[in-house]
């Protein structure tokens, strides 16, 4: 009599199909989850917190002195002209909308955006200024995933809208 030994294996077709299935198990993951987008909301939410939180420090600041802080041409989160500038990675100190907020005790720091390099930063701006103040002022921050920005403008209307 004969016995017959069964030896179980991965014979190669089966090991191709269990490495195709786990592959497009992974792209779907992958693709449906999607990181890099991910990531990117995670910021722009980050971004759209920030300028609302010093949005409404400026109506606090406005409901005490009766004007906007005065800008000192555009302050901005990276200290160079309209986020182009390499001047430094946080509010300058001496800038209107610093003094206002943070020396006057309405914020303990200025928060500056999540990636803070050339062409991603916070920037505020008084307009029809006196030497007191400013009666208006435009606060705005570049979105990654929509390409336009979270602007507020006074009184504490916050949107997304293109900047002309």
């Amino acid at each position: 009599m004969q016995k017959t030994v069964h030896i179980a294996g991965i014979t190669v077709i089966g090991l191709i199909l269990r490495v195709l299935v786990i592959g497009f198990a992974i792209i779907f993951i992958y693709n449906y989850i999607n990181p890099p987008n991910k990531i990117k909301e995670y910021r722009d939410s980050q971004r759209q917190m920030d300028l609302n939180l010093i949005a409404d420090k400026l109506e606090l600041y406005f409901s005490s002195k009766g004007v906007y802080p005065p800008s000192s041409g555009t302050d901005n989160s990276r200290q160079g002209n309209n986020c182009r500038g390499d001047f430094g990675n946080g509010w300058n100190t001496n800038e209107g909308l610093y003094q206002a907020l943070v020396g006057a005790g309405f914020l303990e720091g200025l928060p500056t955006d999540p990636i803070n390099k050339t062409g991603f930063c916070y920037t505020y701006q008084g307009s029809s200024c006196s030497a007191t103040g400013c009666s208006r002022y435009i606060l705005w921050a570049p979105l990654e995933k929509t390409k336009v920005n979270y602007v507020c403008r006074d009184p504490r209307n916050c949107k997304e809208e293109v900047i002309k």
